[in-house]
């Protein structure tokens, strides 16, 4: 029992001790704070104007953290698959794969609206952030793995190259986010051309999962594997598993007739056996409190968080002087 007291005295003081102290220091780190804040508005705006439309916005959340890296542990994702493929001929040329790639990441993403794929990491004032690029030199970012030693496509020829190549910087001086690294090396079997691809993604681009499984689908080819289900009624001609063009096609024909005098009826049961009941003007306002109720639901939402996110790092901020305490005087002890 009187250990448990005083384990309980202990820790009320402790508190005591770090309310008081935070209290103390609360203007300086506000003081701190707000400097911060400032000099990061003032710092974005210079960028905003120096870059103009190019500007992407700043980096923000962890995405900071893997920007800063040096020379010797750059913070890149290193993924090696394996592609096969079916070619008519009997010894694989490289060159012709690389080419076919660079077309096919052309045509599927870089052509299209992946425009993010294009920006690039800049540094400015100690802030991180985007700048677009209208373009991207493909030749770069996919070209071959600079690795060969061995005329033989070996397990520890890949892991020696990996090792070699993994902690290298991307492309344009490490401004680029990603690249595909093409082994010169091929092996054939069954009619089947397996081509070892290193792809490196940055951790500052977020959700690099994402981003690996993008490019991973643009390499691949799925036009053949498409299908768009529709359920219809036995007496329609339509049936299962057309293709998307098809299905296109039969809607295209299909017209629909509007009428500025529509009636808007609600699926409860007063307003279905008496829809004389319900005026536009009531289905207007009752639409426009449904949408006032959404934006009001979303911004509780917002706001609850980040009056979690305050009152977590509030009670980071006052555990501080505690943890202190603790570790000196265990080091102490020892």
């Amino acid at each position: 029992v009187d250990t448990a007291v005083d384990l309980k005295l202990r820790t009320i003081t402790m508190w005591i001790f770090n309310i008081i102290f935070f209290i103390l220091l609360a203007p300086l780190i506000t003081l701190l704070y707000i400097s911060c804040y400032l000099y990061r508005a003032i710092v974005l705006q210079i960028i905003k104007r120096s870059e103009g439309t190019d500007f992407g916005g700043l980096l923000e959340g962890t995405d900071c953290v893997w920007a800063l890296e040096d020379d010797r542990a750059y913070s890149v994702i290193n993924v090696l698959a394996y592609l096969q493929m079916k070619r008519p001929i009997n010894e694989p040329n490289p060159s012709e794969i690389l080419f076919d790639l660079r077309n096919l990441v052309n045509d599927r993403l870089i052509s299209k609206n992946y425009d993010k794929l294009c920006w690039l990491r800049e540094e400015k004032y100690g802030y991180f952030y985007w700048r677009k690029a209208p373009t991207i030199d493909l030749e770069q970012t996919i070209r071959f793995l600079e690795y060969d030693d061995e005329k033989m496509l070996t397990e520890d020829y890949l892991r020696r190259a990996i090792n070699e190549t993994c902690n290298k910087p991307l492309p344009n001086d490490n401004k680029n986010n990603w690249e595909i690294l093409i082994c010169k090396k091929c092996t054939r079997k069954d009619g089947e051309i397996g081509v070892p691809l290193l792809f490196r993604i940055h951790h500052s681009v977020g959700d690099g999962v994402a981003l690996l499984r993008l490019l991973l689908e643009a390499i691949a080819d799925s036009s053949n594997c498409q299908e768009f289900n529709v359920v219809v009624d036995e007496s329609s001609k339509m049936v299962r598993n057309e293709s998307l063009d098809e299905v296109r096609a039969v809607l295209q024909q299909v017209h629909v007739k509007t009428s500025p005098e529509i009636i808007f009826y609600s699926r409860e049961l007063l307003e279905a056996s008496m829809p004389f009941a319900v005026t536009p003007f009531a289905v207007k306002l009752r639409r426009i409190v449904e949408k006032l109720g959404e934006v009001v639901s979303r911004w509780y939402g917002v706001v609850a968080e980040g009056i979690k996110r305050f009152l977590r790092n509030f009670l980071v901020l006052v555990s501080i002087p505690s943890c202190l305490v603790q570790q000196a005087l265990n080091s102490m002890d020892k």
